[in-house]
């Protein structure tokens, strides 16, 4: 066997390797609608397309049991960055409240009472958002199933935009596999090649 043969069948082992799985990786998304090949009466279409139902609520499931639930959402809302600036909303609306409801009899009381308002507000808060935290919260949050959201919001969308968006998050990943394939192709390819020219 002559050098050339040999890099002609190296060659031609990339070439296998790289569209072997370049069309295995089509064929994930590939053909998004059913396809039924004449005949043989089979019906053909991409592996997500034919189980994104199943996909969609794995990835719920997996978004709340895993990733996020919505105690924690909750939870991140009433963080201590945000405490200050709720704290300052609510002395501002009772500040509003008293000045425009207390009778001008009592107006020289005002700053008085807000002072009084302001430490109970100050005193009182903590306590409040952790019970409120405890109950209120935590009977909306197991009212609210993150899965079924992320399930839903999946199923909803439309097939070609799902593959664009997996291509999206993925695609350096699948580039790094097809260029796998020809590499691989070529290595075997070559092994063929010294083994026939050897034997």
């Amino acid at each position: 066997m002559t050098i050339y043969q040999i890099i002609f069948m190296t060659v031609i082992g990339a070439l296998i390797g790289w569209f072997t799985n370049y069309l295995a990786i089509e064929m994930l998304f590939r053909p998004l609608r059913p396809v039924t090949i004449p005949l043989l009466n089979y019906q053909v279409i991409g592996l997500i397309p034919k189980r994104r139902a199943e996909l969609a609520k794995k990835i719920g499931e997996v978004v709340q049991e895993e990733l996020v639930s919505i105690e924690e959402i909750l939870d991140k809302f009433i963080e201590n960055q945000q405490r200050d600036e709720i704290i300052r909303q609510i002395k501002f609306k009772i500040s509003r409240i008293v000045s425009e409801k207390l009778p001008g009899i009592l107006s020289a009381f005002k700053p008085m009472v807000l002072r009084y308002i302001d430490d109970i507000v100050d005193a009182e808060f903590d306590k409040f958002i952790d019970d409120l935290n405890e109950n209120f919260f935590k009977k909306i949050g197991q009212g609210i199933n993150v899965a079924s959201m992320v399930e839903e919001k999946i199923n909803q969308f439309d097939i070609k935009k799902l593959e664009e968006l997996i291509i999206k998050v993925a695609n350096k990943e699948l580039k790094g596999i097809i260029i796998l394939g020809g590499i691989l192709g070529l290595i075997i390819g070559f092994i063929q090649a010294v083994i026939v020219s050897y034997f």
